[in-house]
């Protein structure tokens, strides 16, 4: 009930001061005249949402500035870079395994939906395994890519509605080098599956099962309720819905309490039922805006709650946000110290990783000590018909070379990691097999 007395307190509230219901701009989102595509979430669902992740590039730009003014400021620390380090591998990987890059907008909206129990007591033996959660990803991905990539790194799969499905905890223990999410006992694990080549659904066992018939149209999807209210938004990035009138309906009947603020949230909910609760942010009529909807479908009464700020603030909000990032990462500045062997570590331990496997994954295995890393960008004689390269960037065809201008070194098998490879920089002293050599190991 926490919920419906702020929305209804501050309803009320706005009304009281006659706030202006028209909202301007508070994010650099992007807008859309739709409804969510619901398509592939079970009819039952009634808690939805979709996160619209296309930007027009003014959007992008404006992004990429906040993005680069991170990547600087966490630069400056060696917390911020072991995280930067980890990101950019698990990007790399991610791009690996078929799933596009999401930096590059591969990733095009994230649909996410379950259904929860129609009354509060049905909560009381409530499951998670019992509520369908379905997530959706739509854009741009290479399932075959994935199939390869499951398949060397020995990811469980299954068959799911005759489709091939992967256990997504193995896969992300494979990713990550951990073993967590791989342990989970089958009737609660995790699956994912491609619909086709620009759809992927995820989730257990059941509900992948009715998610795919639902994308293949063999199983009835969910409609998403036409709230004029949303309408207004000509276009959104974030759109999240709970439309559960049952349960809505016994929460307010429910309504109550010893303190006025409790009384007054009861009696404003049992002015006008609500069957849907709505929190969208986007476009709205010239400006944006980030609005809670309490809705009737039926009659479209309804009660809203706007946060705006003026267009003309966003670049200024922007900069609030980059030096305060700044100021508390050490300042961009502080990117110039970071130091040589920092440098090192992360080429052999994180920037070549993911290339190193994409190899792996086209050519059966890693390149042989004699082939070296210079197979990442030419073909080694007599592989050019597997070869799909180049697999990392060369300026003028040569490889980089490590802080201190000597090459790096590679091994496969390699010597420290014997079912693997070793790649090394042999440090200040320029000499391998010494105390400061820097390697994978």
């Amino acid at each position: 009930m926490n919920l419906f007395r702020i929305l209804t307190l501050g309803a009320v509230a706005l009304l009281a001061v006659g706030c202006d219901k028209k909202a301007e701009e508070l994010l650099p989102v992007k807008p859309s005249a739709k409804l969510p595509d619901t398509k592939g979430l079970p009819s039952g669902t009634n808690l939805y949402a979709q996160i619209d992740l296309k930007l027009d590039p003014q959007q992008k730009q404006a992004y990429g500035a906040l993005i680069d003014s991170i990547v600087k400021a966490a630069g400056t620390k060696a917390e911020g870079r072991t995280f930067l380090r980890k990101a950019e591998d698990a990007v790399g990987r991610l791009k690996d395994a078929g799933f596009g890059d999401f930096t590059q907008g591969d990733l095009h909206s994230i649909t996410f939906g379950m259904t929860l129990p129609e009354s509060p007591a049905g909560f009381e033996s409530f499951s998670p395994e019992d509520s369908d959660i379905t997530v959706i990803l739509r854009g741009k991905f290479a399932p075959e890519r994935t199939k390869s990539f499951c398949q060397a790194e020995r990811v469980q799969e299954s068959l799911i509605e005759g489709q091939t499905a992967w256990n997504l905890g193995k896969l992300i223990d494979q990713l990550t080098g951990e073993e967590t999410f791989g342990r989970l006992p089958d009737d609660k694990s995790v699956w994912f599956a491609y619909a086709d080549n620009g759809t992927l659904a995820i989730g257990t066992r059941s509900s992948l099962r009715k998610s795919l018939a639902a994308l293949k149209g063999e199983r009835a999807s969910l409609k998403p309720a036409v709230i004029k209210a949303a309408e207004e938004f000509k276009e959104w990035n974030i759109y999240f819905c709970f439309n559960n009138p049952r349960l809505i309906e016994a929460a307010t009947a429910q309504a109550g309490g010893d303190r006025p603020s409790d009384r007054v949230a009861a009696r404003i909910l049992r002015i006008m039922p609500h069957d849907q609760a709505l929190i969208i942010s986007g476009a709205r009529g010239d400006s944006e805006a980030v609005a809670v909807i309490l809705s009737n479908e039926a009659t479209q009464e309804n009660i809203q709650y706007s946060v705006s700020a003026s267009k003309s603030l966003t670049p200024k909000f922007l900069k609030v946000y980059t030096d305060s990032i700044a100021d508390l990462m050490g300042g961009p500045d502080q990117l110039l110290a970071q130091s040589q062997t920092s440098v090192a570590e992360l080429f052999v331990n994180e920037s070549l990783r993911a290339s190193l496997i994409r190899y792996r994954i086209d050519l059966g295995d890693y390149p042989s000590t004699q082939e070296g890393i210079l197979a990442l960008i030419r073909a080694p004689q007599g592989q050019s018909d597997k070869w799909r390269g180049p697999y990392m960037q060369a300026r003028g065809g040569r490889l980089p070379l490590d802080p201190w201008n000597q090459e790096y070194q590679y091994r496969y098998p390699g010597i420290m990691n014997k079912k693997s490879y070793d790649l090394f920089s042999m440090g200040p002293d320029r000499r391998a097999g010494t105390a400061d050599d820097i390697g994978n190991w």
